[in-house]
Order: C-alpha cells, then sequence, then structure tokens
C-alpha cells in the first residue's frame, strides 16, 4: 500500500502528471472547470518582496543606492524636496515604503542592499545575467550583475550595444538617427523582470542579446508572462 498525504493548494495549484486538480465537497476534480477558485489560489500568494529581511540592518545596505533613491524620491515628489534632505535614511525608507517601521525587507536588499548582502536572501537568488550570443546561438560573451538592483540597472543598460542607425524616410532628403533599443523600453522591461520575478523559485533574471534582438526572461509563476522579447529596429 502507497500513501500519498496531499496539503492543501497554497500559493499555487496541486498537480499530478501536469494537470491540476482540486476537491469540490467528496469528489476530486480537475481545477480547470472551477477558473474562480484558481484564481483564488494564486491571489494567496505571499508578497515575498514585503516580507521582513530578519538579519538585515542599514548597515547592509549601499550609500550610493541610497543617494539614487533620494534622488529618484525627489524627481517624483519635487515639492517634498527640501523635506526629503532633512530626513535620516531610516525616515525615509519608511516614507518610501521599503522599509515597514524601521524593519528592512526583503525589496529593500534587493533595490538598496550592499553587493554581499545577497548572502542575507538565500536560498533566493539576486543576480541579472546579460549574456551576448550570435546568429548561431554561441554564447559570446557574458556578465553577472548583482546587488543594488537600483544602480544594477544602469550597469546592464551599458552592456547592451545599442547601436545607432540612419534611416531615410519618404518624403525628405534628410535621414534621422535613431538607436538601435529604445532605452526607455529596455529599462521597463528589466524593471518589470525585477518587480514580477517570483524569487521564491531561485532563478535569476536573464537578459540575452542577439544581432536581431534582445530576450528578457525570469523565473515567474505559469499564470504571468516571464519573457518580453524586444526587436532590433534594424529589422523595419
Amino acid at each position: 500500500m502507497v500513501l500519498f498525504e496531499v496539503h492543501p493548494a497554497f500559493d499555487r495549484p496541486v498537480k499530478f502528471q501536469d494537470t491540476a486538480y482540486i476537491r469540490v465537497g467528496t469528489s476530486k476534480t480537475e481545477l480547470s472547470k472551477y477558473p474562480e477558485k484558481e484564481r483564488g489560489i494564486w491571489q494567496s500568494r505571499i508578497d515575498w518582496s514585503a516580507l521582513i529581511c530578519e538579519s538585515a540592518s542599514l548597515a547592509d545596505l549601499d550609500e550610493a543606492a541610497l543617494v539614487k533613491a533620494r534622488k529618484e524620491y525627489q524627481t517624483k515628489y519635487p515639492a517634498k524636496t527640501i523635506e526629503v534632505n532633512s530626513w535620516d535614511n531610516l525616515t525615509f525608507l519608511n516614507k518610501a515604503k521599503v522599509t515597514i517601521r524601521g524593519a528592512i525587507t526583503n525589496a529593500a536588499v534587493l533595490l538598496l542592499g550592499k553587493p554581499e548582502s545577497s548572502a542575507l536572501l538565500a536560498p533566493e537568488v539576486a543576480r541579472i545575467s546579460w549574456i551576448l550570443k550570435n546568429d548561431n546561438n554561441e554564447e559570446l560573451d557574458y556578465e553577472h550583475f548583482g546587488l543594488p538592483f537600483l544602480l544594477t540597472v544602469d550597469e546592464v543598460l551599458a552592456r547592451i550595444r545599442n547601436l545607432t542607425i540612419r534611416q531615410l524616410p519618404s518624403g525628405t532628403l534628410f535621414p534621422i538617427e535613431l538607436t538601435q533599443y529604445d532605452p526607455w523600453v529596455i529599462r521597463e522591461a528589466l524593471h518589470n523582470c525585477i518587480a514580477h520575478q517570483d524569487y521564491s523559485l531561485h532563478g535569476r533574471i536573464n537578459l540575452m542579446e542577439t544581432p536581431t534582438g534582445l530576450l528578457l526572461t525570469n523565473a515567474a509563476p505559469s499564470y504571468r508572462e516571464a519573457s518580453k522579447q524586444l526587436s532590433s529596429r534594424m529589422r523595419h
């Protein structure tokens, strides 16, 4: 006799041979027949980023990242510029909602933590990998980037070969210059990968660059899109 103990579904459906099941009354049935119940299971997920990183303190945060965070906050709320300058770091972080009553959250460590602070998040992985491949899908170069993600984003963008291209629109003799990719779009896609990563899956964020495009992927729940393809303007 083989006895299985199946716990209640929490944060993701229970599957057997790639099919999700649920118990309704005394009967077991496929979860796909009850979309509202499946939605409820996914929505019961714990927000990992909002959890307190018990072993972290202000000393584990990067000073340059804190300065950058203050500038970005003042840009978004210009009326508070003078007020922000009077706040100490802990007050600022509470106002920015990345700490909770002075307690350092996982989000604070991800965005502002020193490179060595990634150990405080283990076994979750805090890493962004840039990979360069050629037309034959052969790897030519790569680099890994760690904390703090608030500064890492700029470092990753600097590795992308965003060439300047020239196009000649119809009806004019004057060419216009464009970058191969829109930097704002790349930044937004990378921010989404960081924000929507399911860190409990212990995966990393990957940015793969090829001659014809960029592919950004993260570890995400199956119900959420886990990749973003950006095509080069050179193809159009």
